[in-house]
């Protein structure tokens, strides 16, 4: 999916948003990409909007998870995409 570019995985990402229930997809939504198994939310990392750019994103990613004690087979790519919750009636 990452080599057919932004565009598609963000189609992707959005036919798994609309099946989850409560769920409500906004247009103006990021997606982030937490960089290594155990990186802190704040260092997630905002994934480019450029197809190409997306790309040398997840190949450093890759390359970084490769150099691992364990090399790359214990590491997984998550991606997020945070949503506004709901207000709460008082």
């Amino acid at each position: 999916m990452v080599a057919d570019g932004y565009d598609v995985l963000l189609g992707h990402i959005k036919r798994v948003f609309d099946t989850t229930n409560g769920l409500t997809w906004e247009e103006s939504v990021s997606v982030y990409v937490k960089p290594t198994n155990h990186a802190p939310q704040k260092d997630y990392i905002q994934v480019a909007t450029d197809s190409t750019a997306m790309e040398a994103q997840f190949a450093t990613i890759w390359h970084t998870a490769r150099l691992r004690k364990h090399d790359h087979a214990a590491f997984v790519l998550m991606l997020y995409v945070y949503e506004v919750a709901p207000e709460r009636s008082t």
